[in-house]
């Protein structure tokens, strides 16, 4: 992962080359191998690991080119996730690294 300015900076440019709107960053999946929990070692979906670095599975990220407000939407890592698949930083302190602030539940993303 780069700095949060390296970041911040390339979300930056984003919004000068576009006019106004909304940009959607969907990032992957897990993928399975034969079942739901035998899964390919993961890779973020390059352009949102471009623009936010975050790499975990289920992540959306929403920048607003007109208001200049960015948020990652996903549900925070739950014990259960933890006793699964181990200890991770958590999501809120990984959006941070890459100079995002706003991390808001996977279900406010149609709102």
């Amino acid at each position: 992962m780069f700095s949060n300015k390296t970041y911040i900076e390339r979300r930056q440019a984003l919004r000068e080359r576009l006019a106004g709107g909304l940009v959607l960053l969907p990032g992957n999946l897990d993928a399975p191998i034969n079942f739901a929990h035998n899964v390919y070692p993961f890779r973020q979906d390059s352009s949102f690991s471009y623009f936010f670095g975050v790499s975990s599975p289920g992540l959306n990220a929403l920048i607003d080119l007109d208001d200049g407000g960015e948020s990652v939407f996903a549900d925070e890592i739950s014990l259960d996730d933890s006793i699964w698949v181990g200890n991770r930083i958590p999501l809120a302190q990984q959006c941070a690294a890459a100079g995002c602030t706003t991390l808001q539940p996977a279900a406010q993303l149609q709102a």
